[in-house]
């Protein structure tokens, strides 16, 4: 077996052979030890079972935390939401203050008369930081307040329209990253309350009938919700549609059996077999909240008929300002944000009682009647004498 000569200093080689260690000194004399027996260039090293045991633990401690990390990021999400609700109910507030009324769902625009299209989330944009936004649409033309804005909502080459505004889109929604060059869009919504109507109703049992907080033209005062600010709905989520007919229970627009139509109508719309479906045989359409400065149900309000994540339903025709139900919903787990008249935000139980849905939405009377949707349709009455609370 070989040898290998380390070193020689002063008449003392060091020499290994084997696995002994060799030392000549100049007298001939020899000494020799041992060495380990892994050698002189032993490793540590973490042998295969060591490297899966290791391996496992990682992977056990990443699905112990992703869940947590996960839910930790949908807490901060639903918090931010309920803020920009938060936001808007305080807009709402300031506009009052300004102008002695709330800030209609609907005032102005196209048609003659006026089809009162232009929706609330204009009329508060300089609550909301946005005044240079709020004076280039004013601008059309509108500066003088006796010049009503007549830029249809749904017109893509008027710029405004195609502005982005974080504070109108929920962080969970995952429409809102399709934004992009369409016409904006929105999640929060003004109540009009139990009763519904076709938006161009102009009877006294048409839109001047609505219980909500909001309605059409010149608004409402803090007077008029004789219920209490702290018991009625001001505003609430609604998840944004896919722009397509694709029969989504969570998105689109179901058509029911015709002017009969009820909250349990709507309800049936939703497949048995598949609750994230519409049944085939009804007509569906994408529409809710793709244009955030149009005043029309499917666009920029919600009705009090029925719990949160419930379907929503066109109950007669097939157009966007027929009488629509609209269900607050939302991508939060169990219900859905709002904000009360008194400028609170909330999260409502997808339980919560909706009494007698066989009830068609235009029977529902005018004011100081009691509303026959439980407790959802009381807070969304504004003056139905109800006593029931948040």
């Amino acid at each position: 077996m070989g040898s290998l000569v380390l070193a020689t200093k002063q008449g003392t080689t060091i020499m290994i052979a084997a696995n002994f260690l060799f030392l000549y000194t100049s007298k001939g004399e020899k000494h020799f030890s041992a060495l380990p027996h892994e050698g002189l260039h032993s490793k540590n090293a973490f042998t295969l079972i060591e490297l899966l045991v290791t391996i496992g633990i990682i992977g056990v401690l990443i699905a112990l935390l992703l869940p947590a990390i996960q839910f930790a990021r949908e807490a901060a999400k639903r918090m931010q939401c309920s803020n920009h609700l938060k936001q808007y109910a305080l807009a709402c507030h300031n506009h009052h203050d300004m102008y002695k009324i709330l800030p209609p769902v609907g005032k102005e625009g196209p048609g003659n008369p006026s089809q009162d299209r232009i929706g609330w989330a204009v009329w508060v944009l300089p609550f909301i930081e946005q005044v240079p936004l709020y004076e280039t649409i004013r601008a059309d033309g509108t500066k003088d307040a006796n010049k009503a804005l007549t830029t249809a909502p749904w017109d893509w080459n008027f710029s405004p329209w195609r502005a982005k505004v974080a504070i109108r889109l929920c962080p969970s929604d995952p429409m809102r990253i399709e934004e992009g060059s369409n016409i904006g869009f929105l999640n929060y919504r003004a109540s009009i309350g139990d009763k519904l109507s076709s938006w161009g109703d102009n009877a006294p049992t048409g839109w001047r009938s609505w219980r909500g907080c909001f309605t059409r033209k010149n608004g409402r005062n803090f007077s008029y919700i004789s219920d209490g600010l702290s018991n009625t709905l001001l505003l609430g989520e609604v998840r944004i549609g896919t722009g397509q007919d694709d029969a989504l229970a969570a998105t689109d627009l179901a058509h029911t059996t015709g002017r009969n139509g009820t909250p349990a109508h709507c309800l049936a719309a939703r497949d048995p077999s598949d609750r994230n479906r519409i049944i085939s045989t009804r007509y569906s359409v994408g529409w809710p909240g793709r244009r955030w400065a149009d005043a029309i149900f499917a666009y920029s309000a919600f009705t009090a008929n029925l719990p949160p994540n419930s379907p929503s339903c066109i109950t007669w025709g097939a157009g966007d300002g027929n009488d629509q139900i609209i269900s607050l919903s939302s991508w939060h787990s169990g219900g859905a944000n709002v904000a009360l008249a008194d400028g609170s935000a909330r999260f409502l139980s997808e339980t919560i009682d909706s009494g007698d849905t066989r009830k068609p939405v235009w029977d529902v009377l005018i004011p100081q009647e009691p509303s026959p949707y439980g407790i959802i349709g009381a807070l969304g009455s504004a003056n139905g004498g109800e006593t029931v609370s948040f």
